[in-house]
């Protein structure tokens, strides 16, 4: 019986372990190395087997995000990340980084066929050089501001100031929403801890 039993309890040893070798093939290789065909988020993150990557040194426009050209408002951020679709399709992408940002997501620099994702999409005008970050990918983008390439055929508000924008309107909502609320009956010993109570809403 252990005799017929031992090549059974290999060959699963040698399935379990080629899947194991296999699965780290296709994502990260523990040393912040990612391989595998994209998921594009938007124009500047993608997702590769579950984990999502902002690239390093460019900040593109939002995906809700519009631009004006002509006196006529364009969906520049939807189109930004089609590009990108487009230009990665179903080839395997390779990033390259360690660090995480605050939303858990790897910051990296990542290629196709050998070619600079990130360059492509600033050259494109699809996407800014992130100077806070990096400065690698200025001259790109001075280029595709010179030839009014796609974001740089009109005008357009920065993806960061986009950003704080976008913010500031959500706290603001959820201030009014807050303050809607009808306060809550407190007893003497208990006051009121709502949100609306220390938010400065006028209840005059």
């Amino acid at each position: 019986m252990q005799t017929a039993a031992m090549p059974l309890l290999l060959r699963t040893a040698l399935v379990l372990l080629a899947l194991l070798c296999g699965g780290r093939a296709g994502g990260q290789n523990g040393d912040g190395r990612f391989v595998g065909v994209a998921t594009v988020i938007d124009g500047d993150t993608i997702e590769i087997h579950g984990r999502r990557i902002r690239f390093h040194g460019i900040d593109a426009p939002e995906a809700s995000q519009t631009c004006a050209r002509d006196g006529d408002a364009w969906p520049c951020g939807r189109r930004a990340a089609e590009a990108l679709h487009d230009f990665l399709g179903r080839r395997p992408v390779e990033c390259i980084g360690e660090k995480v940002d605050r939303y858990g997501r790897s910051d990296a620099r990542c290629t196709v066929d050998g070619a600079d994702v990130e360059a492509w999409m600033v050259r494109q005008g699809w996407a800014l050089a992130y100077r806070r970050y990096s400065s690698d990918y200025a001259d790109d983008e001075a280029a595709a501001r010179a030839e009014g390439l796609n974001i740089w055929s009109g005008t357009m508000v920065v993806p960061e100031r986009y950003r704080r924008d976008q913010e500031a309107v959500a706290r603001h909502a959820r201030t009014i929403t807050d303050c809607a609320r009808p306060p809550r009956q407190s007893s003497a010993s208990a006051p009121d801890r709502t949100p609306h109570a220390e938010s400065g809403c006028d209840r005059n």
